[in-house]
């Protein structure tokens, strides 16, 4: 199935025998841009000049793509663990892992030439624009640029660098002004509707998606359901995809990508819990 990770969850806990509540993300959405056209015409200009006038740096992540993916699920990593890293160093668990994934991308890259410190690399991140007891399907995202500080050989600046960076954009009306733009290309013909799209595909190195699941394991025709996972959609010139999910406790990440890219998705995925254990340490001593 394809469709929207909070409509697909929705979906997926109307089949459970007892459907369980799922984690919060309406604090995730940015204001609306339309109250004020003055912060409107600012956020589109940022967005031009920062994300969209500005090449992706050229790494071993974006390259010619070919028939054959491969994919890698991480190991199950501890929700609460996360959260107390987070409330530690004054960020989100999105944070947390936002900045374990940099950790993981930039151990890969590193071993593939050398990184300066100023390196950074965008992921595209779908932002759920519902309300809080919006539980329509169908798709209600836009689309964010985050900047990964893959340079950063500190893994605390790298979380705080993102962090500060994160925080932004959820001031900004970014992720509304492109939802805006790709209503507006499904309108267009094939041809410039898919132009359109590997337009914003060339200012990203890979997409990266955090899914809240449900908080207890849900069963479904009496048979418990012990994990979840899913594939985000690529498209343009993407060749990486990152699927982040939290289910009963317990986050889980996963890695497709262009085999011709990445040819083994698990040595980012041993790197990523890796960089988990450098900031858990870092919290422990902050604590």
């Amino acid at each position: 199935a394809l469709g929207d990770g909070v409509a697909m969850m929705h979906v997926f806990n109307s089949l459970a025998d007892t459907p369980s509540p799922t984690y919060n993300t309406a604090n995730q959405r940015p204001p609306s841009p339309f109250r004020k056209l003055r912060a409107l015409f600012r956020a589109g200009f940022d967005l031009l000049t920062q994300v969209l006038l500005k090449p992706e740096p050229a790494t071993c992540l974006k390259g010619p793509m070919g028939l054959p993916k491969g994919a890698a699920v991480s190991r199950s990593l501890s929700l609460e663990a996360v959260k107390t890293v987070g409330r530690r160093m004054g960020c989100t668990v999105n944070d947390v892992l936002m900045a374990c994934l940099t950790g993981g991308l930039r151990n890969y890259l590193s071993q593939r030439g050398s990184l300066p410190p100023e390196l950074k690399i965008r992921v595209v991140m779908p932002v759920d624009l519902r309300t809080r007891q919006d539980e329509r399907l169908g798709n209600c995202f836009g689309l964010a640029f985050v900047s990964l500080p893959v340079g950063l050989a500190d893994p605390r600046q790298r979380l705080l660098d993102i962090h500060e960076h994160v925080e932004h954009l959820k001031r900004t009306p970014h992720a509304q002004i492109i939802y805006a733009i790709l209503k507006f290309a499904g309108m267009l013909p094939r041809p410039l509707e898919l132009q359109l799209v590997r337009f914003f595909g060339a200012h990203a190195s890979a997409v990266a998606t955090n899914v809240p699941g449900p908080k207890e394991k849900v069963s479904i025709a009496g048979n418990t359901v012990q994990s979840l996972m899913f594939w985000v959609p690529r498209s343009g010139r993407l060749g990486v995809g990152v699927s982040i999910i939290s289910y009963a406790g317990e986050v889980r990440v996963g890695i497709a990508a262009d085999t011709g890219l990445i040819p083994h998705p698990s040595q980012i995925l041993d790197s990523f819990h890796t960089a988990f254990d450098e900031l858990e340490e870092l919290a422990r001593q902050s604590g």
